[in-house]
């Protein structure tokens, strides 16, 4: 039986927070297909993705934070998804060690979570508290030759600011099978790092690959994006706004239809 509260946050996701997003995703999934779902946190997409690949298909959740990666087990676990896997770890360019930065304190939770310090230290000063956690962390390509994937079709990727470090280290994943990619990017996040959205475009870019962002009112493409407008950082809860928008797709046309 499903998680009731666990449905009803993932229904709220496609109701209301993600909808263009997540329809978009359910067009490019289809039964037997593979979906890698990057900074699951509650699992708001992956109740998605696995109802689009179905019982034929793979869905892998990556979720550093502890306590939700064992929350997402259980989840799994009670409904019996035997082809769904949940890995607690960070992605990044390499296999290693990390420090994840966690605002708030010991024990709980937060969406903002990031391997990039600076990120968190943002995030952090509102609640004026973080705790750090060591993270194993490992690259999607090193991920995708564990887990034995032949083929990936969508991989989706919320990482707070180190969205750079994880598409450099799936260069092969990207090149040999093409996954479409939905991307959370702010310019904020790479601001503190003294990098820019143009240099994680172009991971997807120069491989083929064709853009688009979201908003409130559905897609566009991505030459229509202007940080300036469109991650206007006005007002106490800018994020919120209608036109605010950080979520890109990404995907590589066929052969013959670019």
């Amino acid at each position: 039986m499903i998680d009731l509260r666990f449905a009803w946050r993932a229904r709220k996701f496609r109701s209301k927070w993600n909808r263009a997003e997540i329809r978009a995703m359910q067009a490019l999934l289809h039964p037997g297909g593979c979906a890698i779902d990057v900074g699951s946190h509650k699992g708001g997409w992956l109740y998605w993705m696995r109802r689009s690949v179905g019982r034929t298909g793979r869905v892998c959740a990556i979720e550093p934070q502890p306590e939700l990666a064992a929350y997402l087990a259980e989840v799994v676990a009670r409904n019996g998804w035997r082809n769904v896997a949940i890995h607690r770890l960070g992605l990044g360019m390499e296999e290693g060690m990390a420090i994840l930065h966690v605002p708030g304190p010991d024990g709980h939770t937060s969406p903002a979570a990031s391997l990039i310090a600076a990120v968190a230290e943002a995030e952090a000063s509102r609640d004026h508290v973080r705790h750090d956690i060591p993270t194993r962390v490992t690259s999607l390509d090193a991920l995708v030759r564990a887990q034995n994937l032949p083929q990936v079709d969508f991989l989706k990727i919320d990482v707070e600011g180190a969205e750079l470090e994880v598409l450099q280290g799936a260069g092969h994943l990207l090149e040999s099978q093409t996954p479409a990619v939905l991307l959370e990017c702010e310019r904020r996040h790479l601001r503190l790092q003294n990098k820019t959205m143009d240099a994680v475009f172009a991971e997807l870019l120069t491989r083929g690959y064709q853009g688009s962002f979201f908003d409130r009112w559905g897609s566009h493409p991505l030459a229509e994006f202007d940080p300036e407008v469109h991650q206007a950082e006005v007002g106490p809860r800018f994020w919120d706004r209608p036109t605010y928008a950080n979520n890109f797709l990404f995907v590589k046309p066929a052969p013959g239809r670019a």
